[in-house]
């Protein structure tokens, strides 16, 4: 039997009052949480504009004091750059090529425990995995300018991509010969060279190798 149209208002009406508090609230909570989310993407959209920005000024700084190194204000800018970056975009793909300049302004100024900090940090967090491998194997020349073989071998110990298994394995010969271990390094340098492509950096492992080779 149809209802009538003052039973249907009825029923409309108490459904509405069973149900419409809880009904206005899931749209106030799925219209919230959409403005929400373009405020966020927004809010990034903009934070990540602004990180492109400060870091086209450090590059560019650094690209005009590779031209004029005595132009030592130059450095200054990117230095000021680099660390805007590392403050403000902490966890941005920009503060990690920051953090790989102002690294090597530490090793300039000898200050390898800053440098091992800020390289470590890369080496850890950096979300592009080649720039943390980079991080990992300057992290290891640190390590040998501080004249510790062995932390440079902790270092080491792990297993590169092939891309950066050529470098590796030289630090590591680089290493062990600082140790004395000259059959190690011989071994290390001659799978460097295998692992190798680039002729200029085999020419100079192969440098490394013959040096090692006793007097006759």
């Amino acid at each position: 039997m149809a209802m009538s149209e003052e039973e249907q208002i009825e029923r409309l009406q108490s459904w509405w009052r069973e149900n419409g508090t809880s009904l206005v609230a899931a749209i106030v909570v799925a219209v919230a949480a959409v403005v929400g989310w373009r405020h966020y993407q927004e809010l990034e959209r903009t934070e990540a504009a602004a990180a492109s920005s400060v870091y086209e000024n450090m590059t560019n700084a650094i690209q005009q004091a590779q031209q004029a190194p005595e132009k030592q204000s130059l450095v200054t800018q990117a230095q000021a750059s680099a660390n805007t970056l590392v403050e403000e975009h902490a966890n941005s793909a920009y503060a990690d090529f920051a953090r790989l300049f102002l690294a090597r302004l530490a090793v300039e100024k000898d200050d390898l425990d800053e440098a091992r900090t800020l390289l470590d940090e890369v080496a850890k967090g950096a979300s592009d995995p080649a720039v943390a491998w980079t991080a990992n194997l300057r992290l290891a020349r640190v390590e040998l300018q501080a004249d510790d073989a062995d932390a440079a071998l902790a270092v080491l110990s792990q297993t590169y991509p092939d891309a950066f298994m050529g470098q590796a394995l030289e630090l590591k010969g680089d290493a062990l010969r600082a140790k004395g271990d000259v059959a190690g390094a011989r071994d290390a340098y001659s799978a460097a060279l295998d692992a190798m492509s680039v002729e200029e950096n085999r020419r100079l492992v192969q440098m490394k190798l013959d040096d090692l080779v006793p007097a006759s």
